[in-house]
This record gives structure tokens, C-alpha cells and sequence, in this order.
């Protein structure tokens, strides 16, 4: 994946979001590579959900209940 591609799409998510490009590139990435991108940041989880990328961000506590049901 080209990196410019990554760094457009880091900066429309944190236009978008109101938010640091620094956590938009691990969103953007998460975006692209169809997988969850986890995170303790719960005002970056909010602002993700809220702006419809509720499926590429989970909260760390999250994760790891939800993984541990899939055991």
C-alpha cells in the first residue's frame, strides 16, 4: 500500500473526526486492511463510533472479553 494513500486517508479521518492524524493512520490502516485497530483511548473509540468507523476500533477491555469467548 502506498504510504500517500495511507496519509490522505489519516488526514480526511482526522478532518472528520476532529482528532490527531497520529491515530488516524493506525484507523486508516485497520480501515484498509478490513481488520480492528485496538485502543485504551476511549475519547478516540468515541469519536471513531460516532462518525461510523465503529467496526475498525475496539476498546482494549473489549477485545480481550471477546476474545476470550472465542477460546
Amino acid at each position: 500500500m502506498p504510504s500517500q494513500f495511507l496519509r490522505n486517508k489519516a488526514l480526511e479521518l482526522a478532518l472528520a473526526l476532529n482528532h490527531p492524524a497520529y491515530d488516524c493512520f493506525y484507523l486508516a490502516l485497520a480501515i484498509e486492511r478490513d481488520v480492528r485497530f485496538v485502543t485504551l483511548d476511549g475519547e478516540f473509540l468515541a469519536k471513531a463510533r460516532g462518525g461510523g468507523y465503529g467496526e475498525s476500533v475496539v476498546h482494549l477491555e473489549e477485545w480481550g472479553d471477546s476474545s476470550k469467548s472465542n477460546s
